[in-house]
């Protein structure tokens, strides 16, 4: 086949695109081989309709990514699509426990949340305190995460949390 992109449905993982981005954190290739296997539960396919810009993108060699083991990525959707593999992990809806000084555990904070703790994190991470957790918001949390060594998902959870009250306030 020689019309890819008129003939696949493509996806984009976001990463830095640095060679030090390789390889990925284990949270992003989980929730991309998950990705993957909705997609094509939801269109009536199985995982061996999965394949890389590499195996297909013409000539031969002209595009190298993804950087994976196709066959070990078919596989494991595969497995994700026969119900062999658990779901993943979510990210609790709250710290397990209040922290030391806090009357009650904080909230996951994520795109549309709103109020004062979103104001707290815009102001730690960097971003304009208005309340309102948007996508500069979310853009400055993945940078903030990415900078402390967190998996870089926009999501202020316990982790991120953590982090987070290690930062003081101007």
């Amino acid at each position: 086949m020689t019309t890819g992109n008129t003939n696949f449905i493509g996806i984009e993982a976001e990463n830095t695109g640095l060679s030090s981005d390789i390889p990925w954190p284990n949270v992003q290739l989980e929730a991309y081989r998950h990705g993957v296997a909705a997609i094509l539960k939801h269109i009536g396919r199985g995982a061996e309709f999965c394949a890389g810009h590499k195996e297909y993108a013409l000539p031969i060699g002209r595009k190298n990514d993804p950087h994976l083991d196709m066959d070990e990525f078919r596989s494991s959707v595969a497995a994700i699509l026969s119900g062999t593999v658990p779901a993943p992990a979510q990210i609790p809806a709250a710290e397990p426990a209040p922290q030391p000084g806090a009357s009650a555990s904080r909230p996951t904070l994520r795109r549309g949340a709103k109020g004062e703790l979103v104001k707290l994190v815009q102001t730690k991470v960097g971003d304009n305190a208005d309340g309102d957790f948007g996508p500069k918001t979310e853009a400055a949390v993945r940078t903030f995460q990415r900078n402390h060594g967190l998996v870089p998902d926009g999501i202020i959870g316990p982790k991120s949390w953590a982090v987070l009250d290690t930062i003081a306030i101007d």
